[in-house]
Parts: structure tokens; sequence; C-alpha cells
């Protein structure tokens, strides 16, 4: 079972989530926890803002960002929000 990491970072921008996306965010942080693998729930997209992370999609706009420790067993929650404040805006908007 791994440990989970939350930052008072990702509490206060869980707070400012939908319902939807609440539910979505509990439930794959549960399976992040229970699973033996928990990077097959992400792709691997180094960001300019987080660096060298895992990242899996809560909803169409809104997106888990989370780094996998192997030799603490812990999964650390780096961010959870909207794509365009994950990755940064699209240079063409």
């Amino acid at each position: 079972m791994w440990q989970i990491d939350e930052s008072e970072y990702v509490v206060k921008q869980f707070k400012k989530l939908g319902s939807v996306e609440k539910i979505k965010y509990r439930d794959i942080v549960k399976q992040l926890a229970s699973d033996e693998h928990p990077r097959k729930f992400g792709e691997f997209v180094p960001t300019r803002k987080h660096g060298k992370c895992w990242t899996t999609r809560l909803t169409q706009s809104c997106r888990l960002v989370y780094r996998v420790c192997e030799d603490t067993m812990t999964i650390q929650l780096v961010s959870v929000g909207d794509h365009k404040e994950i990755y940064g805006k699209d240079k063409h908007s």
C-alpha cells in the first residue's frame, strides 16, 4: 500500500474543483494508493511548472499531477486543476 503525500497547495486547489472533479479525484487517489503499479494510471509528462511527473485526467479539462517515490513507497500529489494551469497556456491561445 502506498502512502499519499498531499500538499497544502493541492488541498487548496481541491477546494476549487467542482463536485464531479472532487469525486473523480478521490477515486483516483484511492486507486493510486492501493495499486501495485501507480504509474499505470497516468502518463509521464515533463511540465515546465512541475518537472518530471505523472499526469492523469480526471475530466476533459481537469488533471492530477503526481510523483511516485519508490524508495519511500510514497505518491506525492503535486497539483490538480485545469489542464491550462497544469501544462501552461498554449502558444496560440
